[in-house]
């Protein structure tokens, strides 16, 4: 039995701790949006005196992808994906006495940028997923 759509998120976690490392996703994404399990399994032919073969399974690639229907860019979120995908920038400098800040995004010309990496989980009420190391 499905979920219901009504409870469906998606949530981020910036890994702070190393690359590939789960975070806790705490932060909610304002849109629509769903994981894939890209991951590739392969059940190998092979003649082991078995009638009915065997169920071994070989697991070549363990992936994930997570697509984002088009939303408004917002000052909450937009950080998010840029940090993810042009430069790691996710502390902004107070904007004189206002409450907002001035994010600066540096990007490198005698070097790969390094980009945040995220912990995203998605699901329902019924199930969740979770995949670490995503970036843009």
């Amino acid at each position: 039995m499905g979920g219901i759509r009504a409870l469906k998120k998606i949530q981020l976690g910036k890994e702070d701790v190393a690359p590939g490392t789960a975070a806790a996703a705490t932060v909610i994404w304002r849109g629509l949006g769903s994981l894939a399990d890209n991951r590739e399994v392969t059940f190998p032919d092979e003649t082991v005196g078995i009638l009915g073969g065997t169920d071994r399974s070989i697991v070549a690639k363990i992936a994930a992808a997570i697509s984002f229907d088009n939303v408004n860019a917002t000052f909450e979120q937009l950080p998010y994906v840029l940090s993810a995908g042009i430069v790691n920038t996710v502390t902004g400098v107070a904007d004189g006495d206002s409450d907002g800040y001035v994010y600066t995004y540096t990007i490198p010309t005698s070097s790969q940028p390094t980009v945040k990496t995220y912990t995203i989980e998605g699901g329902d009420d019924q199930q969740a997923e979770e995949m670490e190391y995503a970036f843009v």
